[in-house]
């Protein structure tokens, strides 16, 4: 398990640094505890997994310590060890990226962009739209982002859940384009965030997507 924890946090580090040109972690140490449990130190819940941000995402928090934390499973709940998931490591670790480059508040579209960037993210690495699938021990898994969920009408105000409605727009991005572009213009469009986490919303993502593409390729896909 600590192997394949190492294998998989140096292998997204390593895409996001060598495909995408992104640097900003490499003289940052970040932690991975697994075997979290309800009676652990630090204690958490078994069945979920998640990035402690150094920068407050959310409103009236504290901040974190920027590492990041797999539960052990529960036979109970039939949720598998998610320190042994690659997709849920590289989502976690998308987390942190996405910290570093733009901090988002962690409500309504914002963090359901937070999550939809980090599923998406490590979707596209795996050339696969389902999150979690071994971790639940169901080809459903837990978000799938090739989905046809639209916004507004398919919008509850629950970041996982409506992130499936950004990640899927972006997945949808990804088929009509290619990962190689699709990753690139996602990757770039989320530096031209404002810098106001409270006031990022689904819009501002497909503008600064939009934006990217334009820097990047002359406005190339932008019919797409």
């Amino acid at each position: 398990m600590k192997l394949m924890r190492f294998y998989h946090v140096n292998y997204i580090h390593n895409y996001f640094q060598n495909t995408l040109g992104f640097y900003g972690l490499n003289h940052r140490r970040i932690g991975a505890t697994v075997q979290i449990s309800w009676f652990s130190s630090p204690p958490g819940d078994p069945r979920n997994a998640w990035y402690s941000p150094i920068n407050n995402w959310y409103v009236g928090g504290d901040s974190g310590d920027g590492n990041l934390y797999f539960g052990r499973g529960s036979r109970i709940h039939g949720v598998n060890n998610l320190a042994r998931a690659a997709d849920v490591i590289y989502h976690e670790y998308t987390h942190a990226v996405i910290d570093h480059i733009r901090p988002l508040a962690y409500r309504e579209e914002s963090g359901a962009m937070h999550e939809g960037t980090a599923d998406y993210f490590s979707c596209s690495i795996l050339n696969d739209p389902i999150i979690g699938e071994w971790v639940v021990s169901n080809p459903q898994g837990f978000r799938n982002l090739d989905n046809r969920l639209r916004y507004p009408d398919d919008y509850v105000g629950q970041v996982h859940s409506d992130g499936r409605i950004y990640g899927g727009a972006l997945w949808d991005l990804r088929k009509l384009l290619g990962q190689n572009i699709a990753d690139r213009i996602i990757f770039e469009g989320m530096k031209r965030f404002p810098d106001a986490p409270a006031q990022i919303y689904f819009l501002t993502g497909l503008n600064a997507i939009i934006d990217a593409d334009r820097r990047l390729h002359g406005f190339s896909n932008h019919e797409n």
